[in-house]
């Protein structure tokens, strides 16, 4: 009943009321109810300091943005235009190396067969010279969910110890994607990538080696790089297939040349400095 007789004899809050009355009574002695004139100017100078400061905040994030996303299409430039130049370098080399193929070819028209045997040798070896033939391929592919797991990633030591392996088997010359090794070649990391020679590959990787098949497949069976490549396939999801080639083709390297070499066991060529300091061959 009490909130009834509120509710129909003083529907408006005592508070408003009160409120009411104030304005009523300022009014009646001639005054004005409201803000003075210095707290009008006070709020319109803060009001303009946080305008002008917001909008400063805005620019600046706006301008860093386009300053990284200008880095960015630089970064991007320069990266597209040092792999066109890294291309045109490699392909210059192959055509250097093909010139002095042919000046060697003309220079050993008048050696003995027996020499010519010894250099084609030397230059399967070394990796110089494309080769042909039947071999084994090893496939080695990234285990799943590699973006947010890094461990399923195939490392370089993987690949450096298959490819290994493949030598202790009797391989006569590997490749690795495509990139064929060398005396020279280097297979390291730059992060998650896999670099051959300064080249970087992805998974899968398929090493191919040329040699008798039967030979390498029974050795490499054997190497305990067999029960590695298990236990990686079964923490972490690499998978590993190995499958004999009839014909596999393999290009030729860009063998580096060495600046300091010498005959295993012999001294004489070399500096007593360089003896000290174990610079043979480097």
């Amino acid at each position: 009943m009490t909130l009834l007789y509120e509710v129909m004899h003083r529907p408006l809050d005592p508070s408003y009321a009160a409120a009411a009355e104030k304005r009523r009574q300022v009014e009646a002695a001639g005054g004005r109810l409201g803000a003075s004139p210095l707290w009008r100017v006070t709020s319109l100078l803060l009001a303009v300091g946080l305008g002008f400061t917001t909008i400063t905040g805005v620019m600046s994030l706006r301008g860093r943005a386009e300053v990284a996303a200008g880095a960015r299409v630089l970064l991007r430039d320069q990266i597209v235009e040092r792999t066109e130049q890294m291309h045109a370098y490699e392909q210059s080399i192959v055509e250097k190396s093909d010139m002095r193929d042919q000046l060697q070819e003309s220079l050993l028209q008048y050696s003995s067969i027996e020499n010519d045997v010894r250099v084609l040798r030397d230059r399967v070896r070394t990796g110089s010279v494309a080769v042909e033939g039947p071999g084994l391929v090893v496939t080695i592919k990234d285990g799943p969910n590699v973006e947010s797991s890094r461990d399923n990633r195939v490392r370089d030591v993987d690949v450096r110890a298959v490819v290994s392996a493949l030598w202790g088997s009797g391989a006569e010359s590997i490749s690795v994607n495509g990139k064929r090794l060398t005396p020279t070649s280097a297979i390291r990391s730059a992060g998650d990538a896999i670099l051959v020679d300064l080249t970087g590959l992805s998974s899968p990787y398929r090493i191919e080696a040329i040699g008798d098949p039967q030979q390498m497949e029974t050795e490499f069976v054997k190497n305990p790089i067999t029960t590695d490549l298990l236990e990686l396939e079964s923490r972490y999801g690499i998978s590993t297939q190995v499958a004999r080639a009839d014909t596999l083709k393999l290009a030729a390297g860009n063998a580096r040349t060495l600046i300091y070499a010498r005959t295993l066991g012999d001294d004489s060529s070399l500096s007593s400095d360089e003896k000290s300091q174990g610079k043979g061959i480097r």
